[in-house]
């Protein structure tokens, strides 16, 4: 047998010995045995009183400073003197554990729990603000801190509107915190919608979305754009937006004609547009660009009515206006009827009687009349003398006189009830008086039940 051979037995049997017990010194030992979990291990820092050690499965192993540590599969049996002691226990996936223990001879048993240790993972992401979900679970949005998570995998799924989602599978090794950096790659395009003119309303693939200026983000694609403004035609175009694309893009619509309807107050004015004669009131002007114009209003006796207007795209719009005068306008009545008034030398018409009014005549109406002084004169052939008076025009006003023009002619023959006859001027009848003159310049109110009878001259048989 070799020298080799013989150690090899010699080392056996110094096992099989110490396993069966030799050596001890009994009732001076406290025997402690552990349990714990798998491949636990326990740490003895140096100290007084370790009289020997029994383990299960692999001999202590000796630290740098004297100290003892057992590995052990599931548990470890101590002997040592009694006393107090301080053990460190830690385990794979566990948080370390240091804990104090007074021992007593005999046997003890202690069942070792140690925590579980967690670990942190710090998420970031390009751009800032991705959802972060763990595990099948949203835990909030970067930069973000998870903490008290399990040793082990984990699954991590990053995601961000306009970017693609990524899944990232994370190992916690340790305590130590694990950081988690994605740049999530764009999956959309940016377009900034500008309109000539602006708030024109936007529609996208037939779905109208708001109004310029638009901010588009949609998905990296071809799209199709409709701009709608009042007064301008529709525009349609076929955009593309690239993946992280971010671009501005104007558009300009076409302004549609507008048109104007020109009324006038009295109608039959002749309109003009930038000193082009475009009709006579009513009229349409359509087929205006748009854009301000001249407008000119006009008629014979009115001033004319200049107007500076705006033509809206597309849009139909009423200038309406009331004429003034540019003349004035003359009222009065001449008595009796049958007499001729003339006005400036001119004849412009004989007294009537106004068959509403007994004795009274029709009112004469004279339009047109330029401001200033005018004359009127009331003449018979067989009148003493004509009756004339000067009457002021104003413009855009109508002179009312407030007394007719009476004209002193013999129409009627009086009798009063003692017999008396008076030929005179009848100018007015009552139901109970009349305004009778007997000679030019003197008119009195005579009663009629003074009277006896009243007899009127036809004007036309004095001629």
């Amino acid at each position: 047998m070799s020298v080799r051979q013989i150690f090899l037995v010699l080392t056996a049997v110094v096992s099989l010995l110490i396993g069966a017990g030799c050596g001890e010194k009994p009732g001076n030992t406290a025997k402690l045995e552990i349990v714990g979990p798998e491949q636990f291990t326990v740490w003895l820092p140096v100290q007084r009183g370790i009289e020997s050690v029994r383990f299960v499965s692999s001999p202590p192993a000796a630290t740098p400073g004297g100290d003892k540590l057992f590995t052990c599969r599931e548990r470890v049996l101590l002997e040592l003197n009694p006393g107090e002691y301080i053990f460190k226990f830690s385990a794979p996936g566990c948080r370390d554990s240091w804990r104090k223990y007074s021992l007593r001879a005999g046997n003890s048993r202690l069942k070792l729990e140690l925590e579980p240790s967690s670990g942190t993972l710090v998420f970031s992401s390009v751009p800032v603000g991705a959802g972060v979900e763990l595990d099948g679970r949203e835990v909030g949005v970067t930069p973000l801190v998870v903490e008290d998570l399990s040793i082990g995998s984990h699954e991590a799924v990053i995601s961000h509107p306009g970017f693609a989602r990524q899944t990232v599978g994370v190992e916690v090794v340790d305590e130590r915190p694990r950081v988690v950096a994605v740049d999530l790659e764009a999956t959309l395009g940016r377009l900034e919608v500008v309109s000539v003119p602006a708030a024109a309303r936007v529609f996208i693939d037939g779905r109208e979305v708001g109004v310029t200026p638009y901010r588009l983000e949609r998905d990296a694609g071809r799209y199709q754009l409709r701009l709608e403004a009042p007064g301008f035609a529709p525009l349609e175009e076929s955009i593309v937006l690239e993946a992280g694309g971010n671009r501005q893009q104007e558009f300009r619509l076409v302004a549609r004609p507008g048109e104007i309807t020109v009324e006038s107050d009295p109608a039959g004015a002749q309109v003009l547009v930038e000193g082009v004669k475009r009709g006579v009131t009513p009229c349409k002007l359509d087929n205006l660009s748009p854009g301000n114009y001249r407008v000119v209003i006009s008629l014979d006796g009115y001033d004319s009515c200049e107007e500076d207007v705006e033509v809206v795209p597309g849009v139909s719009d009423t200038l309406r206006r009331e004429l003034v005068p540019s003349t004035g306008t003359l009222c009065f009545s001449a008595r009796p009827a049958g007499v001729t008034v003339m006005l400036d030398g001119r004849q412009i018409g004989i007294s009537e009687a106004d068959p509403a009014a007994t004795g009274l005549t029709r009112e004469f109406r004279v339009t047109g009349l330029a401001p200033g002084t005018h004359r009127i004169e009331v003449v018979h052939p067989l009148a003493p003398k004509p009756v004339a008076v000067a009457v002021e025009v104003v413009k855009g006003e109508i002179r009312r006189l407030p007394a007719p023009l009476d004209l002193w002619l013999a129409n009627c023959e009086i009798v009063h009830n003692d017999g008396t006859l008076e030929r005179g001027a009848l100018f007015e009848e009552r139901d109970d008086h009349i305004m009778f003159s007997p000679v030019p310049g003197i008119t009195a109110r005579i009663e009629r039940s003074d009277l006896k009878s009243i007899r009127k001259i036809p004007v036309e048989s004095q001629k």
